[in-house]
C-alpha cells in the first residue's frame, strides 16, 4: 500500500503495485477475495501488461464464485483483451496465452453443463481472439448453434417474444463460424466442421 504513494519509482507504476497487491490479498489464508478484486478492479484501469494480467486473473476468480460474479467475470475478459484482435495480438509476461486460453475452454465446459449457451458463445468470442487455426471457430459454432437451438424452444414455446428470424439469424451465425473452421482446420476435422455449417443452414 505504501508504494502506491511512490508509484513512479516502480517499474510498471500503480498497475504493477496493484496487480501484486491483488495477489497478496488472493493467497492470504483465507484468501480475502474481496480485496482482490477491489485492487485487481483498479489495476485493470492501468494500460500495460500489468493492467491486462490483473483482468484475466479477476475474470478468473469472480467465475469460481459464480452467481452475481459471472456476468462481470465477463466484462473483465473483455476488457482485458480489448486490445487484441489476433493471437499474435497477445503479448503478457504475467500471463500465457496458453493459460488464458484453458480457462476459456473451462468457462465454456463450465456453461455448457450450466445449459448458458449465450455465455458459452461470449468466451468462444473470446477464445477466437487468441487461438489460431479453426479451433477455435468451431467452438463459436458450437456454441451459437446450442444458442440457436435455445431459441428455437422459446420460439416453438412463445417465450420471451423470440421470432423465427432470430432464429435464423442465430444459426446463421453457427454455420459461419463452422465455415470459418472448415477453412482454417487441418483435414481430418474438415468434414465434421462442414457437415454442420450445412446443418446450421
Amino acid at each position: 500500500q505504501e508504494l502506491l504513494a511512490n508509484a513512479g519509482l516502480v517499474e510498471g507504476g500503480q498497475g504493477r503495485i496493484l496487480y501484486a497487491l491483488g495477489w497478496c490479498y488472493h493467497r492470504l489464508e483465507p484468501a480475502n477475495d474481496a480485496e482482490a478484486m477491489t485492487t485487481w478492479s483498479k489495476a485493470l484501469k492501468h494500460p500495460g501488461p500489468e493492467g491486462q494480467a490483473a483482468g484475466l486473473h479477476l475474470g478468473k476468480l469472480r467465475l469460481s464464485l459464480g452467481g452475481k460474479q459471472t456476468v462481470q467475470a465477463l466484462a473483465d475478459w473483455n476488457e482485458a483483451l480489448a486490445s487484441v484482435n489476433k493471437p499474435q495480438d497477445y503479448r503478457n509476461p504475467f500471463v500465457t496465452k496458453e493459460e488464458v486460453i484453458d480457462w476459456f475452454k473451462q468457462a465454456i465446459a463450465k456453461f455448457q453443463d450450466a445449459c448458458e449457451p449465450q455465455r458459452s458463445q461470449a468466451v468462444a468470442e473470446l477464445f477466437r481472439k487468441l487461438s489460431p487455426g479453426g479451433v477455435a471457430e468451431f467452438g463459436l459454432g458450437a456454441a451459437a448453434e446450442e444458442y440457436a437451438k435455445l431459441l428455437a424452444a422459446k420460439q416453438a414455446q412463445n417465450i420471451d417474444g423470440v421470432t423465427l428470424a432470430e432464429v435464423a439469424a442465430q444459426y446463421r451465425q453457427a454455420a459461419t463460424a463452422y465455415e470459418q473452421a472448415a477453412k482454417a482446420c487441418v483435414e481430418a476435422e474438415r468434414c465434421e466442421a462442414l457437415w454442420r455449417c450445412a446443418r446450421c443452414y
